[in-house]
């Protein structure tokens, strides 16, 4: 078993939280989005625009935007949760969402998913809220850990902006964290 520690995200992990989003997006999404579509989502070439897009997040962080990063013992980053408080445009109005909960996929399945989620809901707890969504592909094989964990599903829909695929909102209430 591997300790992992939940810290805020600071600059210097934007570099290697967007190599773990680039091969989270990989290793989750090869075979269910088009090739095309995926290598133009994590190209070499758009690698420092996106590095640079992750620093101005962790930099202007609003105080409702939770940025978590997961290192081991030695310090070494290796998964991330990040999100806040919004309108997604999905109809489901100004709530908490976590955006993006991506791991190393080389340490998929030690509990650090589940770790994270469990300290964001205590982040959006602490800000006074009683609940919050995530949303994910249909396909994708983490709806099974989201449903696992708690997550009740409020939401199926097509999303045109992601090749016009079926894409699952799940609610949680923070209370299940405790």
């Amino acid at each position: 078993m591997i300790k992992i520690i939940v810290r805020d995200a600071v600059i210097d992990d934007a570099e290697v939280l967007t190599k773990i989003h680039s091969d989270g997006w990989n290793y989750a999404y090869r075979g269910i989005f088009s090739d095309t579509f995926l290598d133009k989502r994590i190209n070499p070439s758009v690698f420092s625009e996106q590095v640079a897009k992750r620093l101005e997040s962790i930099v202007n962080k609003k105080e409702t935007d939770i940025h978590l990063t997961a290192t081991n013992e030695n310090g070494r980053v290796i998964g991330f949760a990040d999100g806040g408080f919004g309108d997604n445009g999905f109809g489901f109005g100004p709530m908490y969402e976590l955006k993006g909960l991506y791991i190393n996929p080389d340490f998929i399945g030690f509990g650090i998913g589940k770790i994270l989620v469990t300290e964001f809901a205590h982040r959006v707890k602490a800000q006074g809220a009683d609940k919050f969504i995530i949303g994910c592909l249909s396909e994708n094989k983490s709806c099974g850990f989201y449903e696992k964990i708690g997550g009740k599903k409020i939401k199926e829909f097509k999303n045109e902006k992601l090749e016009n695929l079926s894409e699952t909102y799940y609610e949680f209430d923070v209370k299940k964290f405790d």
